[in-house]
């Protein structure tokens, strides 16, 4: 391990580090697998030693960004406690973000998961295991790939773990994309990340859309102001913070709540849930098709912003996608949005709903990822200031119809606030089951956590016992 590697944790500075090394980087970060299924395993450290040797032997086969994935393909997350549990001094993880260091419970009234809001459903008491705040949920596998080879990959390690020093806190949640990558209300899901500088730009060379530093998904590389995060970089280098959001959603109140809403307004089912997605079902924007779905065109079904709609003729301004990633829409040629951008990643869980059985008592939702460098300025900035607060886009205290914590109307196009401007009863039917902060580290970093060396600094503390 070098010097540079192992350098004493800082705040961030304005050292510019090398290009990408995508061997180090965990592939699921900027990888869009698409792979058909994901199984995420929950895991608890039991034995210290025991679960650090297993580290060692698992860190070869995480799947890197370098190459295209293997599958199925295994990677790794960890919580701050996970961390803990494994042996890390505590004065380096006291030098962790806050809200790494909080998990997702304790900020739960930040991100609007209030039991007033959202029907007593939403509070982490309320959240299904392994979530909530206990503090036992410390790793974290997603294996990648086709459904039955990621259940055979999975059972094979599930023979391990009795020996390996963790335990299994709550059977795997398998999540599968649907057909067309739809989400269970119906719509093509995503479609859309960001264009990362020296990973993507060229392939969006002229696109309306601006690209934005690797740095403000990776650790230790420059981010939009040119700053690099070296809190501690024999751990964090090449990592990734992860935010895990399990989504129940309601499909068939959904669908009521849309033909409630389109017979009030005289507008087709269709197109009231446009307008409160932003995008018609297929994919295609509002922002370029306001009137009619031409079906999905990619990639220039994702050549837009919303220089042009200031005032949301062609998609409101509280559009769900719109409010997500405004695209330019809050000024300053989009240089606003730079620093709150995103790598989403979702897969749909439970059952595909079915029209003819729609109240069938069978959960399903999303189980929502997103990738970033800071957790407070992007996924916590993204769900309080724009999805739970209409302020930034001049809608007062509306939320988001798709993904806030709450709603009481919504405003259609170039009329936000008057009536007979708004659609009535429109109410979020998604809210959450639970969630975590995780680091999803390099490939070097579970390995020297597998070894857990001294780090300069420590006077020896950093070895595990």
């Amino acid at each position: 391990m070098t010097d540079q590697l192992l350098a004493p944790a800082g705040a961030r500075s304005r050292t510019i580090s090398a290009a990408m090394d995508l061997a180090d980087i965990q592939g699921n970060i900027l990888l869009g697998y698409n792979s058909g299924a994901t199984s995420y395993v929950f895991l608890t450290v039991t034995d210290a030693a025991a679960a650090r040797s297993w580290l060692g032997e698992l860190g070869p086969q995480l799947q890197s960004a370098q190459d295209r994935p293997v599958f199925p393909a295994v990677n790794l997350a960890v919580t701050w406690r996970g961390l803990r549990a494994l042996g890390v001094p505590q004065a380096r993880l006291d030098r962790l973000p806050e809200a790494f260091r909080d998990g997702m419970a304790a900020r739960a009234a930040l991100l609007g998961d209030r039991v007033e809001q959202v029907a007593g459903r939403s509070e982490p008491v309320d959240w299904r295991s392994p979530f909530g705040s206990e503090g036992r949920l410390h790793l974290m596998l997603m294996v990648s790939g086709d459904p039955a080879r990621v259940e055979a990959k999975v059972a094979g390690l599930q023979q391990e773990f009795w020996q390996c020093g963790v335990t299994e806190l709550d059977p795997p949640l398998h999540a599968r994309h649907l057909p067309q990558g739809r989400e269970h209300f119906g719509f093509r899901d995503g479609l859309s990340g960001p264009v990362i500088e020296g990973l993507e730009a060229s392939r969006h060379a002229g696109s309306a859309r601006p690209s934005v530093p690797p740095g403000e998904f990776v650790l230790g590389l420059p981010d939009v102001d040119g700053l690099c995060d070296d809190t501690e970089p024999w751990l964090t280098r090449n990592g990734s913070y992860l935010a895990i959001r399990k989504l129940e959603q309601d499909v068939a109140g959904f669908h009521r709540m849309l033909e409630a809403a389109a017979r009030h307004s005289g507008l087709s089912v269709a197109k009231v849930a446009a307008l409160l997605m932003g995008r018609w079902p297929d994919g295609a924007p509002l922002a370029l098709h306001p009137e009619t779905d031409p079906g999905w065109d990619p990639p220039a079904g994702n050549d837009f912003d919303y220089s042009a709609d200031a005032t949301g003729d062609a998609c409101p301004l509280g559009a769900h996608v719109r409010r997500a990633n405004p695209r330019g829409s809050l000024g300053f040629a989009g240089r606003l949005e730079r620093r709150h951008q995103l790598i989403r990643r979702g897969v749909p869980y439970g059952p595909r709903f079915d029209p003819a059985a729609p109240d069938d008592g069978q959960e399903r939702g999303l189980l929502f990822a997103c990738y970033q460098s800071d957790l407070e300025a992007q996924f916590e900035f993204v769900q309080s200031q724009w999805l739970n607060d209409g302020n930034a886009f001049a809608l007062g205290g509306d939320q988001d119809p798709i993904a806030g914590a709450g709603c009481s109307g919504f405003g259609l196009p170039g009329t936000p606030h008057r009536a007979p401007g708004r659609l009535r009863g429109i109410q979020p039917h998604i809210w959450p089951r639970g969630g975590e902060y995780f680091l999803v580290p390099g490939r070097r970093a579970v390995a020297h956590l597998a070894r857990m060396a001294p780090v300069p600094g420590d006077d020896g503390a950093g070895r595990a016992s």
